[in-house]
């Protein structure tokens, strides 16, 4: 005898049995498949939306670093130009209130910056060229200083964009 004919005479005789324990079986299992495809499905919502959320504040983050690299570019230019220009004219005091505000706006970028350790080593040491070239006014037209910042700047926002593109790509 073989396995089908051997099952098709099971089935036969023993239907009953089969629809009392078979319906209640087959709906468990399908209630439980449900319950596992809404887990699912809800994880996975759960997942977009947190990095949905990640991409935007990385995107905020971003464009916040730029405003804070055009503050701080503008401090450390007008910096250098009161030392130059003003400094006979005023207290040291506001020498003191523009390079606070100068340094101030270079730690806002260092706290927005994930760049790679070479950036940042390369960020600070253009600052504190710009500043000390600005503070000791060593009255040379040399724009170099401020000019290597904006470079700087340019490459950490450069980089920025790319890890936040790398993101919003990772989404889809």
């Amino acid at each position: 005898m073989t396995i089908l004919v051997w099952l098709n005479n099971f089935i036969a005789e023993n239907q009953a049995l089969i629809v009392t324990v078979g319906l209640p079986s087959l709906t468990i299992l399908i209630g439980l498949f449900g319950t596992y495809l809404l887990h699912k499905s809800k994880s996975d919502e759960l997942r977009l939306t947190g990095r949905i959320k990640l991409a935007d504040l990385r995107s905020k983050n971003f464009d916040e670093l730029k405003q804070q690299v055009t503050i701080m570019i503008s401090s450390l230019a007008y910096l250098a130009y009161y030392m130059e220009h003003e400094k006979e004219n005023h207290k040291e005091s506001e020498m003191i209130k523009a390079l606070n505000r100068s340094l101030n706006a270079a730690e806002e970028v260092m706290l927005r910056i994930r760049s790679n350790k070479r950036l940042v080593d390369d960020f600070w040491d253009a600052v504190s060229n710009c500043t000390d070239q600005a503070i000791n006014s060593r009255g040379t037209e040399d724009e170099a200083p401020i000019i290597r910042v904006r470079t700087v700047c340019h490459q950490i926002i450069d980089f920025e964009w790319e890890q936040v593109e790398a993101e919003l790509k990772g989404l889809r």
